[in-house]
């Protein structure tokens, strides 16, 4: 019997893609990702939400070298990652949402920078819309002073100095999810994501757990992939996780007992991710979602 080594056997890459309801945009994502002639490398796992739109068809039919997990209903956006990260076997793990389209090389581009710096725990590309016009996607962990300054102050340089303009990788606190990349023993010791999150913020608590843990997180802007912002998921429906998202993350960061009232928690998360207008919105929202 011959034998293989480890290296042979196991993935470079394991792209790790929720989806609920994207069908034709997960289509062009997988269509993306198989282009690249580094392919044949990595494995590719789609985990399903419990889509309604034919998405498991689709998959199961033009890309049958996909894994599918299937999910009976939408277990939410970390949870699905996390299932996505048990079952890979890559060295490294690309997070990847199915509303992007992957350029040219650019997770050879990632691999490479994680490969190279051991320091990295977490490597980024640029985020562009269709037009190539660039997308803020690497930014400064919220706090009050750069809540106050932001929306108070007007120091627009915040987002500016987050949205670098050089072409060379620089460190930043935190990163878009929607294409993020970590070794794979990074990933499986943080436990992937924390599932408290059923949508927002689990990219932000990643980055946070990461630094705690003395990994650098990396934004790369030589690598660039094309995202349709805000597509890959439609949770309006699912109100009680948006409540819990806005809850959790003020308890976390700030650690609040559990005694504190639910309205202080969603109140100060909101203001602090949002800012206040955006708050006003979600509060009227919050507001008038019954109670479960």
């Amino acid at each position: 019997m011959n034998k293989f080594s480890v290296d042979q056997i196991l993935p470079e890459v394991s792209i790790i893609i929720a989806s609920f309801n994207t069908k034709e945009l997960l289509k062009e994502c997988l269509y993306s990702i198989f282009k690249d002639k580094s392919s044949s490398q990595w494995e590719v796992v789609v985990v399903d939400n419990g889509s309604s739109d034919a998405s498991v068809t689709m998959i199961k039919s033009k890309f049958p070298q996909v894994r599918l997990i299937e999910n009976r209903c939408n277990l939410g956006f970390a949870t699905a990652q996390n299932q996505g990260l048990k079952s890979s076997h890559g060295k490294y793990i690309l997070f990847l949402n199915s509303d992007t389209i992957v350029t040219g090389g650019v997770i050879n581009s990632l691999v490479q920078l994680l490969a190279s710096n051991t320091d990295v725990g977490l490597v980024s590309p640029k985020m562009v819309n269709k037009d190539h016009s660039i997308q803020p996607s690497c930014f400064h962990f919220p706090s009050v002073i750069n809540t106050i300054k932001a929306y108070w102050l007007g120091k627009k340089e915040l987002v500016a100095k987050y949205a670098p303009a050089s072409d060379e990788p620089v460190c930043v606190d935190a990163v878009v999810g929607a294409a993020m990349m970590l070794p794979s023993v990074v990933a499986k010791d943080l436990g992937g994501f924390d599932q408290k999150y059923f949508f927002y913020f689990e990219d932000l608590d990643l980055c946070r757990r990461l630094k705690q843990k003395g990994w650098l997180v990396v934004f790369n802007p030589k690598a660039v992939i094309i995202h349709h912002h805000g597509a890959s998921g439609k949770p309006a429906a699912n109100f009680k996780y948006l409540k819990e998202s806005l809850l959790y993350p003020i308890k976390k960061i700030i650690g609040l007992s559990s005694e504190n009232t639910t309205h202080n928690y969603i109140v100060e998360s909101s203001i602090l991710y949002f800012g206040w207008l955006r708050h006003l919105l979600i509060t009227l929202i919050i507001r008038f979602v019954p109670r479960s």
